[in-house]
């Protein structure tokens, strides 16, 4: 499950806040600094609803049986 809108703010917000430096404050937290200075970037390019998850793309299945073959193999079943 991908991590809601308002949780991401709240990481930048305690991770901006901290005395701690961010890569200190992130391990206690449990979050790659990836993550998060992903999450940031997105945050500072869109504000807030930049946070947001989009859909993800479908992506084509390399190992998918086209439907003529599946038929023909139901033949010898």
């Amino acid at each position: 499950m991908r991590d809601p809108a308002s949780y991401k703010f709240a990481i930048m917000r305690i991770a901006e806040q901290s005395d701690l430096s961010t890569k200190r404050k992130l391990d206690q937290l449990c979050i790659t600094r990836r993550m998060f200075y992903s999450w940031y970037h997105h945050y500072r390019r869109g504000g807030s609803e930049a946070l947001e998850d989009s859909p993800s793309a479908l992506r084509p299945v390399w190992n998918r049986i086209g439907g003529n073959a599946q038929d023909r193999s139901a033949k010898w079943r």
